[in-house]
């Protein structure tokens, strides 16, 4: 996972730990380490950063602005709890998947991972610059293991909806969608009596357009549908079905189109279905490393996948969802 920080740095999360890598000089510039704990997801808001970290992955808390002054210095286990640069999310241990999402109607930020068969809810504090663990709801059909944890906000209430799947139904016009409310404690989820796993569709991401609009990305092709699952029929600019030609493995929403990451490069798709972009490059094998506001791509010869990669910012490119 990749993010850019304050336009200067990039933070990569990894199997080893978490480093940076300075924008400012790239002629000198190298990976420097900024935590040794293997980080599966991290996610930056202002200048704190949240990680899922451990080998038992657990939610950690980042003062970046710290912890980049303090960098190379081993006094920092020495320092008072309070002002420690990285904190432990108590009560956290397992948090496998998480992911953040900014309500637009409230302007509140909420923080969201799961724990087992519980979906813990955390909302931004602002005077601490931090989240704050506001309810936990428990899930007693969580899929095992959680593929889809995609967040969705509804306009009349505060806490986002989890998607945690996609379930195919006779009906191919139709999709059921495995959603959690957290505002009603998980108790009227929609469908959660009718999902029938082996109806469970690989999905890479669904993706808020508006406020009653999903895509829903499959490998091969994107489907445009409402929150009941219900496909929406092609209007002017819009197109229901977006095809992209190849297996993707991820994807990137702008304001206008998609762009759709497949082994050897990308497409980008417009909305109204038309081809924006084509990148196929045999030579290498290329892979998303993060969307937070800016495109962050890996590659690698496909003769030599463990070689050193090269990192790529799209210019131009920002997730607008």
């Amino acid at each position: 996972c990749g993010h850019v920080f304050l336009g200067q740095v990039i933070l990569f999360g990894t199997n080893d730990g978490i480093y940076f890598l300075s924008l400012v000089n790239l002629a000198d510039c190298t990976l420097e380490l900024l935590i040794p704990r293997p980080c599966i997801w991290l996610s930056v808001l202002k200048d704190t950063m949240m990680s899922l970290c451990g080998q038992r992955p657990q939610l950690y808390s980042h003062n970046l602005i710290s912890l980049m002054k303090l960098k190379g210095h081993s006094q920092t286990k020495f320092l008072q709890k309070r002002f420690q640069p990285t904190t432990k999310v108590p009560n956290t241990h397992g948090c496998y998947i998480a992911n953040v999402i900014r309500n637009p109607y409230n302007g509140m930020k909420y923080l969201c991972g799961a724990v087992d068969k519980t979906i813990i809810v955390m909302e931004w504090y602002n005077p601490r610059s931090t989240f704050i663990e506001t309810k936990r709801v428990e899930v007693p059909n969580m899929p095992t293991p959680v593929l889809n944890f995609d967040l969705i906000i509804c306009q009349d209430q505060p806490l986002p909806l989890v998607c945690l799947g996609v379930f195919a139904t006779p009906d191919p016009l139709h999709y059921k969608l495995h959603l959690v409310n957290l505002n009603d404690d998980g108790k009227d989820s929609w469908f959660v009596n009718a999902l029938n796993p082996e109806n469970q569709l690989q999905v890479i991401k669904v993706v808020q357009l508006e406020y009653n609009t999903l895509l829903i990305c499959f490998p091969t092709h994107a489907t445009i549908v409402n929150l009941n699952g219900r496909v929406k029929v092609d209007r002017e600019g819009w197109k229901a079905e977006l095809q992209f030609g190849a297996t993707i493995h991820s994807i990137v929403c702008l304001q206008d189109s998609v762009l759709a990451f497949h082994t050897h490069g990308l497409r980008g798709i417009g909305f109204d279905g038309q081809l924006t972009q084509d990148i196929n490059d045999d030579k290498h094998i290329y892979r998303l490393l993060g969307c937070d506001k800016n495109v962050i791509v890996e590659s690698r010869p496909s003769d030599d996948p463990m070689s050193n990669s090269n990192i790529y910012l799209l210019a131009g490119h920002k997730d607008l969802y």
